[in-house]
């Protein structure tokens, strides 16, 4: 599998978590320490995101090039 693709498959995944986990912060009733837990999640997977998106980008051109 080429490295466009991983990149592509982990920022499809990464987009599911963030979904799901917006999901719970919003219909959760729960405080503490798990809301606080999903609020570092979800900061670190949305910072993850243009990442994936660059990497992808960096790596579909050099495919590109080579071929």
């Amino acid at each position: 599998m080429s490295k466009s693709k991983r990149a592509l498959i982990a920022m499809i995944v990464t987009s599911i978590i963030v979904l799901v986990g917006v999901f719970y912060l919003l219909m959760s009733d729960e405080g503490g320490w798990v809301r606080g837990f999903f609020s570092g999640f979800l900061t670190v997977a949305v910072l993850a995101i243009p990442f994936y998106i660059y990497f992808y980008i960096k790596e579909k051109k050099r495919e590109n090039q080579s071929s």
